[in-house]
């Protein structure tokens, strides 16, 4: 019987899409970017499709909700959380049904498994983000720790830090990480190293030492470690030092890994999004400009996609969330350019103040695409039709007190503020070192 029912429930909504081009218009905006449909079709089969409708019906029934909270005057910071939740479990029932690859982690947190989540970016999906990151750390190494095997230089733009590490092989940390897989400030090293030891028997690659690449981002006056970006590079000289053939060999051999930020400042990073989201939900036109309404929905999703929250999913989930800030302020849902993915570009840029400036200019969507073109004070299109009820969040797991100690912490002999440039592509900071470090100058990023 429920297998019938949900039958006639896709029936109508292919009907619906047939007779409506705006819900047809409103569904192709989550789509895959153009080079990742062969893989993902192959991967997921046709599970996107019913993803695509469940996640726009989730974007209207969200703001309905919503709206009828505003009325009441009951919007508040938890309410976001309830709606990561609600969407969450819309994402891994889909996944479920679908038999997607690792259904059981869609939409599950990952502080409630203790999920330690890695990502190898490479291949098709990965490339230009790899690149990116290899790229940054090529031209911090170059600047300033050419001739060394060991030291560190960052970049600092607002209230984002980013801290390049160079270990050699026989780093005391490198040697910890190595003998002591479980303590707590090296595992995460020790999962890089063991994945790139899998990886140099598998594809010949070579290992001198390794690569660090720690973001960080100061909330309500105390710095936070975030995304981790891991990669190795090999010396083709006797003492093991980098010069320009090592730095040509970071840029186009070594491979990038991704580890995401620990649980529980996952929880510190979606609090202050929430503040965030809340001024989105009371923008007014009337008293502030679009630009404004661009720049919260940029901190909000930069901040989402740096948690990454969940297992898996997190993606979809904070997009989910963009669409329904979009909607809610009336406005018509657009696509994004065919070649971005939000929550990668999100994930290489490790400053926050620059990625919302190159989301508040349109650096990710086409000029008619532009998700604050269209506006309309009516009735939510198509609501009546795809309003379903919404499943109540699963009850919060306590999680226990776990404090966390950045492995690679340092005190900057100084420490520069650079406001954010107002271009598309690049930007040009001052980083801070140790005493190490000869001469900061100017770096210009990728």
């Amino acid at each position: 019987m429920q297998k019938n029912r949900q039958d006639r429930k896709t029936k109508r909504e292919h009907k619906l899409r047939e007779n409506n081009p705006e819900y047809a218009a409103e569904l192709a905006t989550f789509s895959y970017p153009q080079a990742w449909q062969p893989e993902m079709k192959e991967y997921y089969g046709n599970s996107h499709d019913l993803f695509s409708r469940r996640a726009l019906r989730c974007v209207h029934t969200g703001v309905e909700k919503l709206r009828k909270l505003q009325e009441q005057g009951a919007l508040t910071e938890k309410v976001f959380f309830e709606q990561l939740d609600e969407i969450a479990a819309e994402r891994r029932s889909t996944a479920e049904e679908t038999k997607s690859t690792d259904a059981k982690l869609f939409g599950v947190a990952r502080s409630k498994r203790n999920i330690e989540t890695h990502t190898k970016l490479v291949g098709v999906r990965y490339d230009e983000t790899g690149k990116v990151i290899r790229d940054r750390m090529a031209n911090l190494i170059e600047k300033h720790l050419l001739g060394t095997n060991d030291g560190f230089a960052n970049i600092i733009m607002g209230d984002s830090r980013y801290e390049v590490v160079i270990l050699s092989g026989t780093d005391p940390v490198v040697v910890n990480a190595f003998n002591d897989p479980h303590n707590f400030t090296t595992r995460a090293l020790h999962s890089a190293m063991k994945e790139f030891s899998l990886w140099k028997s598998i594809h010949n690659i070579r290992i001198s030492g390794y690569i660090v690449g720690q973001t960080y981002l100061t909330i309500d006056g105390k710095e936070y470690p975030l995304t981790t970006h891991y990669s190795h590079y090999y010396s083709f000289k006797p003492d093991n030092t980098i010069g320009p053939e090592e730095i040509q060999y970071i840029r186009e051999h070594s491979i990038v890994l991704l580890e995401h930020t620990d649980p529980t400042i996952a929880d510190v990073l979606l609090k202050s999004a929430a503040k965030v989201w809340l001024k989105a939900l009371q923008w007014d036109e009337k008293k502030d400009d679009l630009q404004q309404l661009k720049a919260y929905v940029g901190e909000i999703i930069w901040k989402l996609g740096q948690a990454t929250r969940w297992a898996r999913g997190s993606a979809a989930i904070a997009e989910i969330e963009r669409k329904i800030v979009y909607v809610f302020q009336y406005f018509v849902l657009k696509r994004l350019k065919a070649n971005i993915v939000l929550d990668l570009e999100i994930l290489k840029n490790p400053f926050m103040s620059l990625f919302i400036a190159q989301y508040v200019q349109g650096r990710f969507w086409d000029d008619d695409q532009d998700p604050t073109a269209s506006r309309k004070k009516t009735e939510l299109p198509l609501a009546s039709v795809l309003t379903k009820e919404v499943k109540e969040p699963e009850p919060e797991q306590k999680i226990l007190k776990n404090p966390y100690a950045p492995l690679y912490s340092t005190d900057a002999k100084t420490t520069t503020q650079m406001p954010v440039v107002p271009d598309k592509n690049t930007t040009e900071v001052l980083p801070s070192s140790r005493e190490s470090v000869p001469n900061p100058s100017i770096i210009k990023l990728p």
